[in-house]
């Protein structure tokens, strides 16, 4: 039984259709002899960055954040950051019951795409309890 729950969470979701986070760390999973399940990924970079990917982000986060709250205090923080350039993050705290509090804009200086000559700014989402 769950006798204390947390004050929040900061965390770093994966982004849609930008990394395959599975590849990225699949030496955790060999060392662990953990089984991939890359299928399950949320943002999988296979599924691309279109409509179709971008509902099931939207659907696989907010899911992810309403299973979340029982481990969760009331009146909860969580902090997000994304690369929110589709502007996915307030459909997905409706979708979870939650509201969005503040922004806070945060630059990106080491970056993992190729393509790293355009300026690039992260959003770290504050979210609250509706």
């Amino acid at each position: 039984m769950l006798r204390q729950k947390i004050k929040g969470i900061f965390s770093s979701p994966p982004y849609v259709g930008l990394i395959n986070y599975h590849e990225q760390h699949a030496y955790a999973y060999e060392i662990f002899g953990f089984d991939r399940k890359d299928e399950l990924e949320i943002g999988h970079l296979s599924k691309g960055q279109g409509k179709e990917a971008r509902d099931a982000y939207v659907k696989g986060i907010a899911e992810s954040l309403i299973n979340c709250k029982k481990y969760l205090q009331k009146d909860y923080d969580i902090f997000l950051v994304a690369n929110d350039k589709f502007n996915l993050y307030p459909d997905i705290a409706q979708l979870a019951d939650m509201k969005i509090v503040n922004q806070f804009k945060r630059p990106v200086l080491n970056r993992v795409e190729k393509d790293r000559s355009t300026a690039y700014a992260e959003i770290i989402f504050h979210l609250k309890e509706k």
